[in-house]
This record gives structure tokens, C-alpha cells and sequence, in this order.
């Protein structure tokens, strides 16, 4: 995620590693996991590494989130 040309809308937390979660996963403005399986309702601001566009992803990321985030950024493109 190295790429910077899409910046991360204002309502997008980031991508982080919660205690109980074994792969990053990306998180909204919910505070859930965009595949659905985490919330990270109490995780500080600092937990969470926002997304700099671009989709290349790490081993430890989780493919669901990455599947969806994917479909969501193309959608806001588009507009």
C-alpha cells in the first residue's frame, strides 16, 4: 500500500491488527471490519493505519476486506 494517489475519505479508520485478530483487517467509520467478522469499538485512533490507495496486498491482509475495500474505492471513483 504504497501508492498515495487515492487518499482515504474522512470516514475510513484504516487498516489495523486488533489482540484477538490474526490478519490486518480494514475498518470503517462503524467500526467494523468491512468482511464483517470485527469491531474495534474501543481501539485508539493510533491502531489504525490509514489507506493510501493503491491495492497491493500483504500477506497479512485480510482478502475479504481487501475484495470489498477494492469494490468500494472503484464505486467512489466513479463519481
Amino acid at each position: 500500500m504504497t501508492d498515495t494517489t487515492t487518499p482515504a475519505t474522512p470516514a475510513d479508520k484504516g487498516w489495523a491488527k486488533l489482540a484477538d485478530a490474526r490478519k490486518f483487517h480494514f475498518y470503517g467509520a462503524d467500526s467494523r471490519s468491512l468482511c464483517g467478522r470485527y469491531a474495534a469499538f474501543a481501539a485508539p485512533a493510533e491502531a489504525f493505519e490509514p489507506h493510501q490507495g493503491g491495492f497491493t496486498p500483504a500477506p497479512d491482509d485480510c482478502s475479504a476486506c481487501m475484495k470489498k475495500l477494492e469494490k468500494l474505492t472503484d464505486k467512489r471513483a466513479a463519481k
